[in-house]
């Protein structure tokens, strides 16, 4: 028998990480299935984001800015089953560097 679900969830958000407190925002939220999950059935969705223009990937010494698609699949009763891919946003291709000079 499947799990209970209550719903399948995507959040493009960005996060800070390194020294300090972290920080984040989720930018857009999409809900993919609610209800039960079929054994042993496929779930497949397309879906398309608007990018915001800033802030830039930052990677720093200090502190790191950090652009992600997170899936979740909220479980009813159980520990829900999160995954993030991350991603760069910067004209570059790579995060944006500070160099002390």
């Amino acid at each position: 028998m499947a799990p209970p679900m209550k719903f399948l969830r995507l959040h493009h958000k960005w996060f800070t990480h390194g020294i300090g407190e972290m920080d984040e925002e989720i930018v857009s939220e999409k809900v993919f299935h609610q209800g039960a999950l079929i054994a042993g059935a496929s779930l497949s969705k397309s879906f398309s984001l608007i990018l915001v223009s800033r802030p830039w990937s930052f990677s720093g010494h200090y502190i790191n800015f950090v652009w992600g698609i997170n899936v979740k699949i909220n479980l009813s009763h159980k520990t829900d089953i999160e995954a993030i891919q991350h991603f760069v946003m910067a004209p570059e291709m790579s995060p944006v560097q500070i160099v002390s000079g």
